[in-house]
């Protein structure tokens, strides 16, 4: 059966807390099902809008078809924050990590469409909740209008941030000259995208920017103005005579004017969007949902594996490391370091454990995968994955923050 909208299907993490330990493994028994008040964060109370808070909670999408479909290039993106002064971001995560894992970079997310765009236009400006949402280059954007009556995006396009590289002479070495300037004619310039090329002593060197407009290098330091492209060096040794100073680097595709983003475009708007109907959402590139397996390994002394008759499933595998242990000639135990003991096998049949939660197998070895001649102590273990991606929500109450009646966080989410 093809892949249909009801086979993505969205599910909280293990660990639903505001401790360190918030997140971690998919759990496929909670369900975030759209359109049900708090969801996925609880009620923000009176004292946590006068004090403010900040709060995270992890989810994941992930593809239940039943009948092993993929789920490709699959964007996501939280486009739509309404009714309240709270603001919210989104960053991928991964199959496992927890809030303690979180870092402050990489958060971003959405917002009205600012001014009209029409058919062709190569940029798009956005009403974000505050400036400090990340937009990189080359960024996958999702734009849409919002039905309200129906609470659903429609009329949606994928479009691509700009991603322009730039290359120019900084200065030319005289063999005694240390300190060089110049204004990068490329603005403004994409943060930890400088590198610097020149040459001492015959011999070539590179030095790069840290992303807060520091420079560093060998026999070198500098600084870099982003937005206005001024450019300062100073070498501890000069650059040798006629050997030229080269600047490489990226123009930011994204200018703030308070909250508004203006984002360049690689591609041209394919429709007309108004802002009083559109958003704009940066998507979080999830890549395929289809389940997976590696690292794996056999330890035996006669006995051989073979991993192309291990099966992973949509609905039943999960993140897991998986040891085999034989217990004689063709028997085995199995467990998962975090499934825990499961139910043994033999080699002369199938082996399909069961995942409890959805009642269909974590993985099956078929009988074909055994070869050889096993022994008590021998053992197999392999990493499984499950066809799902985390996603992390960030939600920033300012303290003084008035309650809200309705608050509603809309994403929007497209698959191939």
């Amino acid at each position: 059966m093809a892949l249909s909208i009801s086979d993505i299907k969205f599910y909280k993490s293990k660990t639903v807390t505001d401790t360190s330990g918030n997140g971690g493994r998919i759990d496929r028994t909670k369900e975030v099902v759209s359109g049900i008040k708090y969801n996925l964060f609880p009620r923000v109370s009176y004292s946590e809008r006068t004090s403010g808070v900040t709060r995270y909670r992890k989810e994941f999408i992930a593809n239940m078809n039943d009948s092993e479909e993929v789920a490709y290039g699959v964007l996501y993106a939280c486009m739509l924050h309404s009714g309240g002064q709270d603001r919210f971001y989104v960053k991928l995560g991964t199959h496992s990590d927890t809030q303690a894992d979180l870092t402050d970079d990489g958060w971003t997310g959405g917002g009205p469409l600012y001014a009209d765009v029409s058919a062709g236009s190569t940029s798009v400006q956005v009403n974000f909740d505050s400036n400090d949402y990340d937009v990189p280059n080359g960024a996958s954007l999702v734009i849409a209008n919002w039905n309200s009556s129906s609470e659903e995006f429609e009329d949606a396009a994928v479009l691509t941030a700009a991603n322009v590289s730039a290359s120019e002479t900084v200065g030319t070495g005289d063999g005694s000259t240390t300190s060089f300037s110049a204004t990068l004619a490329t603005t403004p310039v994409d943060e930890d995208s400088l590198e610097i090329a020149y040459t001492i002593g015959g011999t070539d060197y590179t030095a790069t920017d840290d992303g807060d407009g520091n420079i560093s290098g060998t026999d070198c330091t500098g600084t870099i103005d982003y937005d206005t492209g001024a450019l300062s060096l100073t070498f501890s040794t000069a650059p040798d005579n006629g050997s030229d100073i080269t600047a490489t680097y990226y123009q930011r595709c994204a200018t703030w004017s308070g909250n508004v983003c203006t984002i360049s475009l690689d591609d041209q708007v394919p429709n007309a969007y108004t802002a009083s109907d559109a958003y704009v959402g940066v998507a979080l590139s999830c890549g395929d949902l289809t389940p997976s397996f590696d690292s794996v390994s056999a330890t035996s002394t006669s006995g051989t594996f073979d991993d192309s008759y291990l099966e992973v499933y949509n609905q039943g595998t999960v993140y897991d490391q998986w040891t085999i242990t034989f217990d004689s000639a063709t028997t085995f135990t199995c467990s998962g370091a975090n499934e825990g003991s499961q139910v043994g096998g033999s080699i002369s049949s199938d082996y399909a454990p069961l995942n409890p939660d959805t009642n269909t197998p974590y993985f099956t070895i078929e009988s074909s995968a055994w070869g050889g001649t096993w022994a008590s102590g021998d053992t197999v273990r392999f990493n499984t994955y499950p066809a799902a991606k985390g996603i992390w929500y960030k939600e920033v109450v300012p303290a003084g923050t008035p309650r809200a009646a309705t608050n509603l966080v809309a994403a929007h989410y497209i698959v191939e």
